[in-house]
């Protein structure tokens, strides 16, 4: 497996240029980076946003953001774990004594060294992701994270894990509220980030002995806060599989994410311009128009408004309309916003969910046949992919003209690649 090297790993040398511009970028403010206050609720994306600090520029170097795990108990080997991943197991006392013995040594002054540039560093990055508010709290309390004049990152982060207090202040409600709040806006709209992001929070759920059965429901609405609309369909027609029978576990469909995003990066098709955006709602509207004509619709409504109509019903229900079983001799069948849905048990691993597709009875790994089955004998006839709608010739060439423009999958076989 090929080693990606950090320009990081190496020392940092303030009197030389190129190395300071390294130093600078480690510690400047970035805008577009959400700043945290000291609620236990923003905790674990703090925790997920350090991480990923930590790691691009190497301030557990030397183990300087580490711990020994046996605390240099006579006749044991140092095991050192970064303090991101025991902070619950040490005081700020001894973060405080072991940060001292790397400012100091045997010295009484301050001793200028890669190990105490790091430890300063990682201060001022953990300082660049609070808030004014929360910056000004802890500088209340800077004598257990100042050495003279220098901060110490590890000492700082003790004391900001010691004000929030993540284990017995923030509940495993509010970790699921923040969950469902995540948008993938604040990591840039990066799927990789994104899927770090999502599981950092999940676990924090684990970690303090909750469950949450609803995981796959909520990635795929972090994913539908996506901007590419091919990533986007990608998203739905996994969705719609999912909600037909397909078992698939959430690690899965990050990799499946991930690996479609990385697709796009790869094709340069992940970054969409506003103006062919336009054309597509243009077109899609033209063609919607000319297709009620066609077919005497009054209502407008034909097969491309499929989508955006469970799109509003999904929005408009209560979501766990969707998991919430019928009560005990209760009825199998509702409706859930416009949609008449139908309990199937053996959804979601045997845990149950409403779907527009089959019951408990029919579930199968594919459901299409079944869809057509529990259709109303009432309901009208509908227009099946294969039936041909004669378009005007130059409406018909601009429509292929823009499908190949855009990279529009002629099949979901291939959108799902």
């Amino acid at each position: 497996m090929p080693v990606t090297l950090n320009v990081y790993d190496a020392d940092i040398n303030l009197g030389d240029s190129d190395s300071k511009k390294l130093y600078l970028k480690a510690i400047a403010v970035d805008s577009d980076v959400k700043k945290y206050d000291l609620s236990p609720t923003n905790f674990e994306m703090f925790l997920s946003t350090l991480r990923e600090k930590v790691n691009d520029f190497k301030l557990n170097r030397n183990n300087n953001f580490s711990l020994d795990k046996n605390r240099g108990a006579a006749g044991t080997t140092p095991e050192y774990v970064s303090l991101l991943d025991c902070y619950g197991d040490v005081d700020l006392n001894h973060v405080y004594n072991k940060s001292r013995e790397v400012w100091y040594g045997n010295n009484a002054n301050i001793q200028q060294t890669q190990d105490t540039l790091r430890r300063n560093m990682s201060y001022l990055v953990i300082r660049n992701l609070l808030t004014a508010e929360a910056r000004q709290e802890l500088m209340i309390h800077d004598k257990h994270f100042i050495f003279d004049e220098y901060g110490d990152g590890m000492c700082f982060f003790k004391l900001i894990v010691q004000k929030v207090n993540p284990t017995s202040r923030s509940s495993i409600v509010a970790m699921k509220k923040q969950l469902r709040e995540l948008d993938l806006k604040q990591v840039k709209y990066n799927i990789s980030k994104g899927n770090v992001a999502f599981e950092s929070t999940y676990k924090s759920i684990t970690r303090q002995g909750g469950s949450h059965d609803d995981i796959e429901i909520d990635l795929f609405a972090y994913y539908h806060t996506a901007k590419n609309p091919l990533f986007k369909d990608f998203v739905s027609r996994l969705e719609e599989k999912y909600q037909e029978g397909d078992a698939i576990t959430y690690i899965q469909m990050m990799e499946k994410a991930e690996t479609k995003y990385n697709n796009l990066l790869s094709a340069k098709k992940w970054d969409y311009s506003d103006d062919r955006d336009a054309k597509i709602i243009a077109l899609t509207t033209l063609v919607n128009d000319m297709y009620s004509k066609i077919n005497g619709n009054k209502s407008g409504k034909n097969r491309f408004d499929k989508k955006d109509d469970e799109n509003t019903d999904r929005a408009s229900a209560n979501r766990k309309e969707w998991t919430t079983p019928p009560a005990e001799g209760g009825s199998e069948v509702k409706m859930i916003g416009k949609k008449e849905v139908r309990w199937c048990a053996k959804c979601r691993y045997g845990k149950g969910m409403w779907t527009t597709t089959h019951d408990t009875a029919t579930h199968q790994k594919k459901n299409v046949e079944s869809a057509s089955a529990t259709k109303p004998s009432n309901a009208p006839a509908t227009t099946s992919n294969n039936d041909k709608v004669n378009l005007n010739p130059s409406l018909q060439a601009a429509l292929n003209t823009l499908c190949g423009d855009v990279g529009i999958a002629e099949s979901d076989d291939e959108a799902l690649n």
